[in-house]
């Protein structure tokens, strides 16, 4: 039987993976700064569905030799392990990993249990990543994404999100 990891334990990284590898698939449990963070059931089918839609979408777009999309993949930063709804990761990262550690390109789908945290702190956390070259946040009741872009001539990210949403293209 799958166990499910107890929330709030100070535990290091690696334990914390043995533990996600025993977890159900139904849960995600999130881990920052040595801190068991969250535990999250699944989203809405809504949420499901529009996580799958970006999925397809970026599959469509990216070389797929060279490029996986993933959908619920952790993300692993100097800090933290979070799980977006969707990441772009290099196609040789080892199959047996438990999270996408040189991202390229991450989606959050907002949900009203992890919309303050999707908006603001994941963003501080994944925009640092070396490899991390945008960031998108989607909001299913207001039909508008949020758009972290690296810009190519200086490496850096702008201080703000471009909004982008229904009738825009």
């Amino acid at each position: 039987m799958r166990m499910r990891i107890a929330p709030f334990q100070k535990i290091d990284r690696s334990t914390f993976y043995k533990l996600v590898e025993q977890a159900p698939d139904y849960v995600r449990d999130e881990w920052g700064e040595g801190w068991v963070v969250q535990q999250q059931q699944g989203g809405t089918f809504q949420h499901v569905r529009i996580a799958g839609r970006i999925a397809v979408l970026c599959r469509a777009q990216v070389n797929q030799p060279s490029w996986t999309v993933g959908e619920a993949s952790g993300v692993e930063t100097a800090t933290t392990i979070r799980y977006g709804n969707v990441a772009i990761e290099p196609a040789d990262t080892s199959p047996d990993s438990l999270a996408a550690t040189p991202p390229v390109f991450v989606v959050e789908i907002l949900s009203p249990a992890s919309g303050a945290r999707d908006l603001t702190l994941k963003p501080r956390e994944y925009l640092p990543i070396d490899t991390l070259q945008a960031d998108m946040v989607a909001d299913h009741e207001t039909a508008t994404c949020a758009v972290w872009q690296r810009d190519l001539a200086t490496g850096t990210f702008p201080a703000d999100r471009v909004v982008v949403g229904k009738g825009e293209t």
